[in-house]
């Protein structure tokens, strides 16, 4: 859940130019600071009137107030704040407490966050149990994240029973819930028949709901049903049009899918600039998994093809966001499902 800073260093190893500097890391889900303050190495963080205005500082105060005075939101708030070190030194302690304070409340998100800290050791001891109970209290007020933590925990057994039954009850609840995330991880299921029978024609529906919105991994993944013929009909034209858009979208996968598709060009004109370009694209934030076949692309490309390749890239990266990485996803893949 922690936000991160892709790295774009190996862009310009790949094609040799200069990556775009990222300054902002992605923050958290349901998080959207406004505020910077700082922290001395003694006492509680103190706003810095010389980097806020007089009307940002008035709402910090206000915010930390609250939070002292028992407000959950604004502790929650608070323990965002220590957990990312937003103007303040990154303390994973003050984080969960404040986290906790707001936890013990109800707030959903706040209860999300301390079974995190559990899970992951992160400012408490890591402790597998709490972790599972608390994310239970924030699923069964709705908490979508929640539902998929606590459908990992009985997949894998982790602080709780295993059973793939419950596991699959909770991503439905989330799924059926809107969430996106969970869309994705129930097609997964679908597709390669884990708690459920398999069934193609289901997971492109669910494939179908998240990509309705707006959900890059969703494109990519019914980018494969079109190109595979997978519960519908081959169609190559649709499946990289779909592949196309999750790469316009900043989903590195995406990307990485797609130039080996123009690089190998099988199903797809081959057009080795556009794939270099794609991968030195995705290597913005992951470099180590685009390494390899970027090399070899660019070893048998002659200078003239790595000159516009140069030129794409730059095109492509003014246009394109750094997409998020999608980490509740990522934890249903099939290969640890196994």
């Amino acid at each position: 859940m922690r936000g991160f800073a892709p790295s774009a260093s190996l862009a310009a190893l790949l094609i040799g130019c200069a990556a775009p500097e990222v300054r902002t890391p992605l923050p958290p889900p349901g998080s959207s600071p406004s505020r910077v303050i700082v922290a001395g190495p003694l006492g509680p963080p103190e706003p810095v009137q010389g980097e806020m205005s007089p009307e940002q500082v008035g709402r910090f105060e206000a915010v930390r107030e609250k939070a002292k005075g028992g407000d959950p939101e604004d502790q929650l708030e608070l323990g965002l704040h220590y957990h990312e070190g937003w103007g303040v030194r990154q303390d994973d302690v003050q984080a969960a407490i404040w986290y906790r304070k707001a936890a013990d409340q109800g707030v959903a998100r706040a209860q999300c966050l301390v079974g995190w800290c559990h899970l992951f050791g992160r400012g408490v001891p890591r402790d597998l149990v709490a972790s599972a109970v608390w994310y239970r209290k924030a699923a069964e007020q709705g908490d979508a994240h929640a539902c998929l933590m606590l459908a990992r925990a009985h997949r894998t057994g982790q602080g709780v029973v295993r059973d793939v039954g419950l596991a699959m009850s909770w991503i439905r609840r989330a799924a059926q819930a809107g969430s996106p995330d969970a869309m994705v991880a129930l097609a997964s299921c679908y597709a390669d028949g884990y708690g459920v029978e398999r069934d193609d024609a289901e997971s492109l529906r669910w494939l179908q709901r998240a990509a309705e919105r707006g959900f890059p991994i969703a494109k990519l993944g019914l980018a494969e049903h079109y190109l595979g013929g997978r519960g519908v009909e081959v169609d190559r034209s649709r499946g990289l049009a779909l592949l196309r858009e999750a790469a316009d979208a900043g989903y590195w996968h995406a990307q990485q899918r797609l130039a080996g598709i123009l690089a190998a060009g099988e199903i797809a004109p081959r057009d080795e600039v556009e794939a270099l370009a794609l991968l030195a694209l995705a290597a913005r934030q992951h470099p180590a998994e685009v390494a390899g076949a970027a090399d070899l692309l660019r070893a048998r490309m002659d200078g003239e093809a790595q000159r516009r390749a140069r030129e794409r890239y730059h095109e492509l990266a003014a246009k394109t966001p750094l997409g998020p990485d999608h980490f509740l996803v990522a934890l249903y893949r099939m290969d640890e499902m196994r």
